[in-house]
């Protein structure tokens, strides 16, 4: 727009430069979410250009030469598109289709159609008029940037995800205030200011946002490595290596599943010490879970047994309600395959037709990170913060998934909630959790040693099958 401004000096061809963009960008719009996700753009809603077409409605209104039509059509314009508007107000949700994208430009155009109308006085005009829609108009986008600052640290603190009428009271009082005093204190003075373009940009612009990343990469180096310190402090232990016999060189047992099976680093070191064996795990970023579970393809089947074939044993840890689609609220579900459950199970069969399988239920999942506590103490928070408690669909979970594969020769099902116990989510002020739903290093650690204290992991004959001695 500045460059067509710049270059064309004509309203008319701005105008067509506006028009233009706004359908580029709207196109832009259809284009499915996995073509996001393949470059690393998972969350669309705030993807910027996605948003553009918004902004653009606004500029070409601005940039029109519209007629001037009577009073009574301009009135009824008014009342039309601000019912439409307390309509979107009330109706839209999060989850509509083309959101961002053609769903937002409905109260956008309403909006356009709302300030076209008030061209000529009329009811809507004398409202949108008065002293104090105007006062709120004026603090309208300090409203909108503060609003959210005070809404994400109520969260924080409260750990709830439904505001209480006081949390909402107290968000009001402090967007306000802020609001007024940003107002009054930065954007009027800076407006009596009389700068050029090339002075705003580099005063207004440039200047403060070299200020705010220096302060940012500055605060990193004071605030947050210090405390990424202090929290793996917590995790820091003293493996117990009483009985350890130590691990062999070569990895014969693979660990395959997502995140899940990437937080039992420790639970394999330590086994692997305790019973003479070496893993290697295969997170979802080797892929390899995906090629076993895309077993109905050949070549699927072929890449899952091929990249396993020198590891005569597995384990399958997985974060399986995610998988499955039948992840509830408070954690929100990124991946789903419907047909994950016969996926699954004729994974374990065809791997258990080739090798000992180890199926592993999930660990508990969380209502909130466990670690947050830790963290609002030091600043005398942790009163407000909702109690940590366990999700009880994870017992219905692993029910499900020992069921799944109940039957299969040359598989074992372990639960790790028989030794996990309920309400064990800091045990002697360490935290067992990284986050709502993975174990730490101490909590990994932990669960491979009530595994050990209860019996073995690996049989005996197995670890001697894997590793005979010369």
């Amino acid at each position: 727009m500045y460059v067509a401004l710049r270059y064309f000096k004509q309203q008319k061809s701005l105008f067509y430069t506006a028009f233009a963009l706004f359908i580029f960008f709207l196109i832009t719009a259809l284009l499915p979410n996995t073509i996001y996700e393949h470059i690393g753009l998972k969350n669309t809603y705030y993807l910027s250009n996605l948003r553009f077409p918004e902004l653009l409605l606004g500029s070409l209104l601005a940039l029109s030469k519209l007629p001037k039509i009577n009073q009574k059509i301009t009135a009824w314009l008014s009342w039309f598109s601000f019912i439409g508007l307390i309509l979107c107000l009330v109706f839209y949700r999060g989850d509509m289709l083309f959101v961002p994208g053609f769903a937002l430009l409905v109260p956008c155009a309403l909006t356009v159609i709302l300030i076209y109308g008030m061209q000529q006085p009329n009811s809507i005009t004398s409202l949108f008029s008065s002293k104090a829609i105007v006062f709120i108009g004026k603090i309208s986008y300090s409203l909108y940037l503060f609003h959210w600052l005070f809404i994400a640290m109520v969260h924080y603190i409260t750990g709830q995800y439904a505001l209480s009428p006081k949390e909402v009271v107290l968000i009001l009082v402090l967007t306000i205030v802020f609001s007024v005093a940003s107002y009054y204190c930065l954007e009027q003075p800076l407006r009596r200011k009389k700068l050029t373009f090339k002075q705003a940009l580099l005063y207004v612009y440039i200047v403060p946002s070299l200020f705010l990343i220096g302060f940012n990469l500055t605060m990193k180096q004071v605030v947050i490595k210090p405390r990424e310190h202090s929290l793996i402090e917590q995790t820091t232990f003293n493996m117990d290596k009483s009985h350890f016999v130590g691990m062999p060189k070569q990895a014969k047992v693979a660990i395959i599943g997502d995140s899940h099976a990437g937080s039992l680093k420790k639970f394999a070191d330590y086994l692997g010490n305790v019973e003479g064996w070496r893993a290697e795990i295969f997170e979802n970023d080797s892929h390899l879970f995906v090629d076993c579970l895309q077993n109905d393809t050949p070549t699927g089947k072929a890449q899952c047994l091929q990249r396993l074939q020198n590891f005569p044993v597995v384990v399958i840890e997985a974060f399986y309600n995610q998988e499955r689609y039948e992840q509830p609220e408070p954690l929100k579900v990124l991946y789903k395959d419907p047909k994950f459950d016969q996926r699954f199970r004729d994974m374990v069969t065809l791997l258990a037709k080739h090798k000992k399988v180890i199926v592993m239920g999930d660990v508990w999942t969380l209502n909130r990170p466990a670690i947050r506590e830790t963290i609002l103490k030091k600043y005398g928070f942790s009163q407000y913060l909702l109690p940590v408690h366990d999700i009880n669909f994870m017992e219905h979970t692993n029910a499900h998934i020992e069921k799944l594969v109940a039957g299969i020769p040359n598989v074992t099902f372990i639960n790790p909630l028989n030794y996990l116990h309920k309400g064990e989510y800091i045990i002697d002020g360490k935290n067992i959790f990284k986050d709502q739903d993975h174990l730490n290093d101490f909590g990994s650690y932990l669960l491979a040693k009530r595994i050990s204290e209860k019996g073995r992991f690996l049989n005996m004959n197995v670890v001697q099958a894997l590793y005979p001695k010369d």
